[in-house]
């Protein structure tokens, strides 16, 4: 029986076709519908971006009023005013030390309940210490790695109302400057250090997790920065002259967006714009869009993602039921044909369908009785035509045979030898008994055995010393049966071509032996 590769299986070939059928379409579907879930993925981003940009500029904006005004209210204060005078015209530095202690305690009382501002510096114009409210560093030197950038940043704004970033060390630093107009004292400036950390904890919440948020001024200076900045390097303290972000200082339109391709991938930057009258800050967002999928795009494609893993499962629960209908009834054919093969003609067993694949085991049932028939003819034939045969040989033999004994016998009997004569019509009388046998066709071998003796010895009476004869039977073969025309045209073929012949005549041998070829098999008999 042919046995069919797995791809050409019905087997495969179902569930792949099924499979083929859902896909393809979905696919197809999605391919062309992909561009508008895409663009519509995409605005409801910039929207969800946008609406956080806008309320995050709202809480800056307060926290921005909140601190000018309590400046505003400080750099009044004829108290600290006074405060600052004594510090400054304090003589001596036990005096000075007593002074500075007595300001920067009052200052540090005055932002004490105030989570937004950290710390207050005094800027002296001249004097080489700012006084802080920080613990432990009352007195800073402009000179020390704490005083330095601290001082830089205040030459830049010096004497003005400003805000301003300070980055100290990876971490940027909000500042607020408000000079103190006051007579006799030089240019003096209150610097209030705004709590990052607590104001990016008010605005941390983004609308995307991985996005990177900036809050600029006007100039583009950093002012503060909430995740990672694209690219993951340092922050660096302005965005002018950035590739990504300049678009944002260069245009004129209050809030916006535009999308960008990078090495890292496609960004789409969103910004806003607080009011002219409160900052004028730049509320930046940016989004790297290969690294997070869109929130619709992404619904969409779990969506596509979960149609086709039912498409397969329906393919294949699909497939297993069309396979049942199929290729139960064709295994069934296909196991009946194969036990033909090996002769035995078997019919399709089981309820037989009503389809077309019940058509074909019909059929086929049919075809199997018909060689049946055909077949048991066949046998039935060729067995008579064999026993005509066997009956015709044996007739002829049996003529040949009896006329060359009674010649025999008549010789022995002409020679006076009635002993042997005597005793060769008994052997030829226990011949056509035993040949005879009742029209029986088979008989026991030990029956046949003395039928064979039988007819040698009658024939070694013939033939003399000619013919040297050995026969054997072994005793557990006696009560088996074969075909009792088989052994004596054997033996009469051996005499006519082996002793007949030849003047010196021959030896005959005939052995009878019991030999299993396979255990359990049917016994054998060897006839030599």
């Amino acid at each position: 029986m042919e046995k069919v590769s797995f791809y050409r299986s019905i087997r495969f070939q179902i569930p792949v076709t099924l499979c083929i059928a859902i896909l393809i379409p979905l696919s197809v579907l999605f391919y062309f519908n992909y561009a508008s879930i895409q663009e519509a993925a995409l605005e409801s981003t910039k929207a969800a971006i946008q609406n956080d940009l806008s309320t995050k500029a709202i809480s800056v904006d307060h926290m921005v009023n909140e601190v000018t005004r309590f400046a505003q209210l400080q750099s009044s204060d004829q108290e600290l005013l006074d405060l600052v005078h004594a510090y400054y015209d304090a003589a001596g530095w036990k005096e000075r030390r007593v002074a500075r202690s007595v300001l920067t305690l009052n200052m540090r009382q005055r932002i004490v309940n105030n989570l937004t501002i950290r710390a207050i510096y005094l800027f002296i114009d001249g004097d080489e210490m700012i006084c802080s409210t920080l613990t432990g560093e009352k007195e800073i030197s402009i000179h020390s790695p704490r005083g330095q950038p601290l001082y830089a940043d205040y030459l830049e704004n010096k004497g003005m109302l400003a805000w301003s970033s300070n980055m100290a060390g990876d971490q940027t630093q909000m500042m607020y400057y408000r000079p103190l107009v006051e007579e006799g004292l030089p240019s003096c400036m209150l610097v209030f250090e705004i709590n990052t950390d607590y104001v990016l904890q008010v605005i941390e919440k983004k609308a995307f997790e991985d996005g990177c948020l900036l809050v600029c001024d006007y100039r583009g200076n950093i002012m503060l920065q909430s995740g990672a900045f694209f690219g993951g390097g340092a922050v660096p303290k302005s965005i002018a002259g950035n590739a990504v972000l300049q678009k944002v200082l260069e245009t004129r339109s209050k809030s916006g967006s535009y999308q960008l391709d990078t090495e890292e991938g496609e960004l789409v930057v969103e910004y806003n714009s607080s009011s002219p009258s409160v900052t004028n800050w730049k509320y930046i967002e940016i989004l790297n869009l290969s690294r997070n999928s869109p929130v619709v795009y992404h619904t969409q494609k779990n969506s596509l993602m979960l149609s086709m893993l039912i498409g397969i499962c329906v393919s294949f629960l699909g497939a297993a039921v069309i396979s049942g209908i199929i290729l139960k009834p064709m295994n069934q054919v296909l196991s009946a044909m194969k036990r033909t093969e090996n002769g035995r003609f078997l019919t399709v067993p089981g309820p037989v369908p009503g389809n077309e694949l019940g058509v074909l085991i019909r059929g086929y049932n049919h075809m199997i009785h018909h060689l049946e028939e055909l077949i048991e003819n066949v046998y039935m034939q060729e067995i008579s035509k064999r026993e005509a045969q066997l009956k015709l040989m044996q007739s002829q033999m049996d003529e040949h045979f009896l006329y060359n004994t009674l010649n025999t016998i008549f010789c022995v009997m002409k020679r006076g030898d009635t002993g042997l004569a005597s005793e060769m019509v008994l052997m030829l009388t226990r011949f056509f008994r035993l040949n005879l046998s009742e029209g029986k066709y088979y008989l026991k071998i030990s029956e046949i055995y003395e039928l064979i003796q039988c007819y040698l010895m009658i024939q070694k009476t013939r033939f003399g010393n000619r013919m040297r004869l050995h026969i054997k039977m072994e005793e557990d073969l006696a009560d088996f049966y074969a075909v009792k025309y088989l052994f004596q045209p054997i033996a009469e073929n051996a005499i006519i071509h082996g002793i007949e012949s030849r003047l010196d005549g021959g030896e005959i041998q005939i052995f009878f032996l019991f030999s299993f070829k396979k255990k359990g098999t049917t016994p054998a008999c060897y006839f030599t």
